[in-house]
């Protein structure tokens, strides 16, 4: 017999459809889940086909406990989400090579060019914002100012980060916290990000920002300065 199988899991799932079939809303609870096993079930869940292509575009590994997540159509082109839990050894980034540069309109889940590999804390978002707290080890980060064949690796990743997205399409991020280890290299940095995602002149939006540095070697300098 062939099929998939989720190990470990438990998973609660309630949808509604409209008279076309189409799904109204979602929820869904995990206890504990494998986000890379359930990557393979993507093909038969009853997700909306915006939401389908936006999730199609990431590579998805790690693990969830406490984990919620919900959505609801609000009209055609409308729909409010809420996503919130702990998350561990979590990777999710765009399969695209350059994706900062071939990005299709609409189907971003996260800041162009953004990525990360595995990553642990805790999420609370919503369409309009949310918070981020970080506790993690061997972290990957892809950012938008670097190759993005090319990671920044840290040996260790704290932080607290709130963010907000305007009616206007302004995305603000507050870095309340931001702490790097790598090789004896100590890193903290706080400050606010902005960008108008309407503005597609605009690539990497603003940054003030504060950022202390210990024991960083000059030959290491050309890993973390773009």
């Amino acid at each position: 017999v062939q099929g998939e199988r989720l190990s470990d899991a438990s998973l609660t799932v309630r949808y509604e459809m409209d008279q076309q079939k189409r799904p109204i809303e979602v929820e869904a609870e995990a206890a504990h889940l494998n986000v890379g096993e359930l990557s393979r079930f993507l093909p038969y869940l009853p997700l909306d086909p915006g939401m389908r292509q936006r999730i199609d575009r990431y590579e998805v590994a790690g693990i969830l406990s406490r984990f919620s997540v919900s959505w609801k159509r609000l009209s055609e082109d409308r729909s409010s989400y809420l996503v919130e839990g702990r998350f561990e050894e979590m990777t999710l980034r765009d399969k695209q090579k350059n994706a900062r540069l071939k990005n299709p309109p609409g189907t971003e889940m996260l800041p162009s060019g953004f990525g990360v590999e595995n990553l642990t804390g805790f999420v609370s978002a919503n369409e309009y914002g949310g918070s981020l707290d970080l506790d993690s080890s061997r972290v990957a980060l892809f950012l938008p100012f670097y190759d993005q064949t090319v990671p920044r690796r840290f040996d260790e990743l704290t932080a607290r980060l709130e963010w907000n997205r305007s009616r206007k399409e302004v995305l603000s991020v507050d870095v309340k916290k931001l702490s790097l280890r790598h090789n004896g290299m100590e890193l903290d940095v706080g400050g606010r990000y902005m960008k108008d995602l309407s503005d597609k002149t605009d690539r990497y939006g603003s940054v003030d920002a504060w950022a202390k540095i210990k024991n960083l070697a000059l030959s290491d300098v050309g890993k973390y300065v773009p």
